[in-house]
C-alpha cells in the first residue's frame, strides 16, 4: 500500500517535470516559463548555457526516481507474492484441521455404532433378568403361601 502511494507520488513529479519543462523551456521559447527578456541575445544563450548542468541533473534525478520507482514496483509485486503464499498456506493448514476434525467425528461415529447397540442390548438383557428374578421370588412366594 505505502509502495503503491510512493510510486504515485513519483509518478506525479515525473509527469509534473515532464509538464513544466518541456523542450521548448530548454530552447529558451516558452513565454511563461522563460524567464530571460531576449533569449536569442548573448546574455540568453549564456542562461542557457548555464541551465544545461541543471537540466542534466533534473534528468539524472528523473533516471533515479524511475529507478526507484522500478524497485519499488518489484519490491511491491513481491510482498504481493508472500502474502498471497501465506494465504494459501493459511488455507492449506485450515484444511488440514478441517480434515483432522472429520476424522475424530468418524471415530465418534463408529464407536457410537458399537455402543449405542450394545448398551441397548446390555439395558434389556438386565431388564429382563430382573423380571425374571422377580417373576421367580412371586413364585416362590405362591409356592411357599401354597405348602
Amino acid at each position: 500500500m505505502t509502495l503503491g502511494v510512493i510510486n504515485t507520488s513519483i509518478k506525479s513529479m515525473i509527469k509534473a517535470y515532464a509538464t513544466a519543462f518541456m523542450p521548448i523551456f530548454w530552447e529558451g521559447r516558452h513565454p511563461t516559463l522563460w524567464p530571460h527578456p531576449d533569449p536569442d541575445s548573448p546574455a540568453g544563450q549564456d542562461y542557457r548555457t548555464r541551465l544545461t548542468p541543471l537540466r542534466k541533473e533534473l534528468e539524472a534525478v528523473l533516471r533515479e526516481l524511475r529507478d526507484v520507482q522500478d524497485r519499488n514496483e518489484r519490491t511491491r509485486q513481491e510482498i504481493q507474492s508472500l502474502r498471497d503464499q501465506l494465504f494459501a498456506g493459511s488455507s492449506i493448514k485450515e484444511s488440514r484441521r478441517a480434515i483432522d476434525q472429520g476424522d475424530n467425528i468418524r471415530i465418534l461415529t463408529l464407536s457410537s455404532m458399537i455402543f449405542l447397540p450394545l448398551t441397548f442390548v446390555t439395558v434389556s438383557f438386565v431388564y429382563k433378568f430382573t423380571q425374571m428374578r422377580e417373576v421367580h421370588a412371586c413364585e416362590q412366594k405362591i409356592l411357599f403361601f401354597l405348602s
